[in-house]
């Protein structure tokens, strides 16, 4: 090989006759793209070639750590001139002579030619047609020559005259380099196992020609499938690598560079054949044009700095910098080129109205050439910009350095030492002296929703930043109701209120802000006249549907608010929130089937909107349409699903116990629980108490429940072993239980004749239930204070279903004349199975056996 030391030395200049091979380096054992070509050799000073010494070829030279082979050119051209022509000569003079076919196969591939190859293998495609092993080595060189319809044909014919597990990964990969994946799957699918090593290392390869695609749902399953019966793969990194993938666009349809899987491919020459003179003029040019040409380039970067534009959002806007448009599409980035100096952005076409912005880009003459900070602008303030930093060593280990941070809420910002900037790493990197080397990227962060970045942010020490990320995507994006209930627990009051208040002047009016303005309103502001402000909203537009459903829920008057929801969903075009309304009295009323049919109304008005889906699901749920619920468990943001393992619970309901086998051991499988035991351990605690305790199986339930330490479950724990003392002093001690089991548990204090422990109870939950809002006031009064209420106001109370089948199991016993309407609806509203369901249920039992006794009587 050539050799140079600061600049002086020997060195090849010019390439031609470039013949490219995929394949692995015999020295570095790495893979990638293997060249030889035609160059010629020479002495460089500070690298550039002065004095030609003599033309060589060169073999299959590696990306990665450059070693090759090298043959005198007049020798090459021997072989292919003479050798060659000599051996093709021999072979068509004795066509079925096997060793001479082979002789002059290997040839044509030594000496790179395909024009041989096509006559060659014509003839001895023929001749051989019932030799499997021929027809392996025809193909083989097809493939070699990247002419995959020839490769394919001679393996077919291979297979059809031997099925041999080589011959069919042979054909497998030559499927891949088409863009076949579908074929090459089923070629290797039923039979992983044999030859695992290798047919593991295929079914990678699928996977990731899936991904190239964008096919990722078809790479989760090659990767299912794969893991499943080759599980020794699971720590190669390829693997580990391709499942990150998967799971990071699973549901895109985002088409990705391979890494592993690149053909072939023939490639023009770079370069001509180069006498003495040339490297001369070379060196000329070098002396007396350098100055002219950096002068040139300095001035030329200054004109054309690259700015990369993120748009943090989840709709696409138009954004302008210095006077030029670009489309930037949702979460993501564009790159735009500016001259130095000042620089003003304006952004449209947003749902609220973003303000210009300017930032300043500059170098020094000397130093623009050099300088490679990358500038990322962020107009809208709620994108995130994900830094990270790995190392990469000889042998790969898991335990390589690595490094991130999330940057977020900035205009601008400067990045220095990016090797990477919007790029994936790649996956292999030249090690110099094989000592480990650390490398840095950039991109935009979008794997996760905005409510766990604020909480990854938050939990980074940073809650300044945090909060003002999270108001700034609620207040961009007001129907993200995920980041409306994240912005409103991480913000204090008065922010709270003034992020909803701006919220409330967008127009046209986003009914998700006002509903979540109305909710605060009234909990934290009750003095405050709601209904006045609301009438005044509706007499700006009297016939508007949407103000009109707004007005109907908080106006006070059952009655009137009920007319006016029912105008409001009647209105052409109706509110599909004022529909779905309609549907939760319904609910809250134990007809499920009239409310799921007015939720899948209104869902088909407003599609996607996850408030309405997320009630379609639970009155699906009510109605036991299980399969229907998961459909809709799967659109829904994570953070808007109040229960946990709600979908575990569901496939219990749904099949037994195959059906949430199938469905925990999928769950597992997800990085969220392959990654982290600890997670893995508490679903599947979770999924065996769930399964026992809707069988009715408390002995069990409490035994599955033991790995599982939160407050929730010691209170459930200690009302399932009838530890009543011990559940009430964990409800006490805690604000974030639902204040529905304190009501349940005074009644059973009550029923055990615990007076006192139930009069503290009910102390508790009456200060709780004074915090929220009118509704939940209105049951205060009812269950501790001195109204007596109106029977049919308990029923028509639109409370959560099932803290009504509570509150009426309690009213039950305040008013025994009404216990048997009461306990009918809250029997129907004791639909869901999980805890506190069989309470609830013996409640009801010895309710209405008590007043069966007082009858007899």
């Amino acid at each position: 090989m050539p050799y140079v030391v600061n600049g002086i030395g020997t060195w090849y200049w010019g390439k031609s006759d470039i013949h490219g091979l995929k394949g692995v380096c015999e020295a570095c054992g790495r893979s990638g793209e293997l060249l030889s070509f035609d160059t010629r050799t020479f002495i460089v000073v500070f690298f550039v070639p002065v004095f030609p010494l003599g033309r060589k070829r060169i073999l299959e030279q590696c990306p990665s750590c450059k070693r090759h082979r090298v043959i005198k050119y007049k020798d090459w051209l021997k072989l292919k001139n003479v050798s060659l022509p000599e051996a093709i000569d021999s072979y068509r003079s004795s066509p079925n002579d096997r060793d001479k076919a082979i002789e002059v196969l290997q040839l044509c591939v030594a000496c790179q030619d395909g024009q041989a190859l096509d006559e060659v293998s014509a003839i001895a495609s023929s001749a051989f047609a019932n030799d499997a092993d021929m027809q392996n080595l025809i193909g083989g060189t097809h493939a070699y020559f990247s002419r995959y319809e020839s490769a394919e044909s001679a393996f077919r014919a291979s297979l059809a005259v031997k099925d041999d597990p080589e011959i069919r990964n042979a054909l497998a990969r030559n499927l891949l380099y088409q863009s076949r994946p579908d074929e090459a799957w089923e070629l290797i699918a039923h039979d992983l196992q044999e030859e695992s090593e290798m047919r593991g290392g295929l079914a990678l390869l699928i996977a990731e020609s899936y991904q190239t695609w964008g096919m990722h749902d078809a790479a989760q399953t090659v990767l299912d499938e794969t893991i499943r019966v080759l599980p020794q793969l699971e720590s190669d990194k390829d693997y580990k690598r391709l499942r990150k993938i998967a799971t990071k666009y699973h549901g895109s349809d985002k088409k990705l560079k391979p890494k592993l899987l690149a053909p072939p491919k023939a490639l023009k020459s770079q370069g001509r054949k180069s006498s003495g003179l040339v490297p001369v003029a070379i060196a000329a040019l070098v002396i007396f044009g350098g100055m002219g040409l950096f002068a040139f380039s300095s001035w030329n970067a200054a004109s054309h700095r690259k700015v990369h534009v993120v748009n943090g959002l989840s709709t696409p806007y138009n954004v302008s910098v210095n006077g030029d448009s670009h489309a930037l599409p949702p979460q993501s980035h564009s790159v735009v080129e500016v001259a130095e100096g000042e620089v003003t952005v304006s952004v449209e076409n947003t749902v609220v109205p973003i303000p210009d912005q300017t930032f300043h880009i500059g170098s020094t003459f000397f130093a623009r050439l050099f300088d490679n900070d990358v500038h990322v602008i962020n107009p809208d303030r709620a994108g995130v910009i994900l830094w990270e930093e790995i190392e990469y060593t000889e042998r790969g280990d898991e335990d390589s350095d690595y490094d991130y941070k999330l940057h977020a809420g900035e205009f601008h910002r400067v990045y220095s030492g990016i090797d990477y900037p919007f790029e994936e790493f790649p996956e292999t990197v030249e090690l110099p002296s094989g000592n480990p080397v650390h490398k840095t990227r950039i991109d935009v962060f979008n794997a996760l929703g905005a409510p766990a970045v604020a909480m990854m942010l938050y939990r980074d020490a940073n809650p300044k930043l945090a909060q003002e990320f999270i108001s700034q995507k609620a207040l961009l994006e007001p129907e993200n109701v995920s980041a409306f209930g994240s912005a409103l627990r991480l913000l204090p009051t008065e922010q709270s209120m003034s992020l909803l208040q701006k919220l409330t002047t967008i127009r046209p009016i986003c009914i998700d802000a006002h509903r979540n303005y109305q909710n605060a309103m009234e909990r934290i502001r009750p003095d405050v006249d709601l209904v006045g402000e609301y009438r005044n909203l509706l007499a700006e537009a009297p016939e508007d549907p949407d103000r009109i459903y707004l007005l109907g829920r908080i106006t006070v008057d059952d009655d009137e608010s009920y007319r006016l929801i029912e105008k409001a969903a009647s209105c052409d075009p109706p509110s599909p929130q004022a529909i779905g309304a309609l549907g939760y009295r319904h609910f809250t009323m134990g007809d499920f089937q009239k409310g799921t049919e007015l939720y899948e109304k209104a869902v088909k008005l407003a599609p996607g909107n996850q408030p309405l889906l997320y009630y379609q699901m639970m009155i699906l749920v009510a109605a036991e349409r299980f399969d229907d619920a998961m459909k809709i468990y799967s659109m829904l943001d994570p953070w808007l699903i109040d229960a946990p393992y709600e979908d575990v619970y569901m496939a219990y309901r749904k099949g037994g116990r195959l059906e949430l086998d199938s469905h925990v051991k999928k769950l597992l499988g997800q990085s969220m629980y392959r990654d982290d035991p600890e997670s893995a351990k508490l679903l599947q605690a979770n999924s065996d108490y769930i399964a026992a305790y809707v069988d009715g199986n408390i002995e069990q339930a409490i035994k599955a429940s033991e790995p599982i330490e939160e407050p929730a479950m010691d209170f459930a724990r200690a009302v399932m072993k009838g530890d009543l003392q011990a559940a009430a002093g964990l409800l006490m001690a805690s604000e974030r239980m639902e204040t529905s089991h304190a009501i349940m548990l005074g009644v059973m204090l009550e029923d055990a004749g615990d007076l006192a422990t139930a009069n503290r109870l009910k102390d508790f939950a009456k200060g709780q239930l004074q915090k929220q809002g009118p509704d939940m006031k209105q049951v205060a009064d009812w269950l501790y204070g001195d109204v007596t209420p109106d029977p049919e106001d308990v029923l028509n109370t639109r409370i959560v279903p099932s803290w009504k089948a509570v509150v009426l199991v309690a009213m039950a016993k305040q008013q025994p004349e009404y216990r048997e309407r009461y306990l009918n609806l809250a029997e129907k509203l004791n639909f869901d199975r999980r805890f506190p369901h069989l309470t609830i249920k013996e409640l009801i039992a010895s309710s209405m056996h008590a007043a069966d006794s007082a009858t007899a009587e």
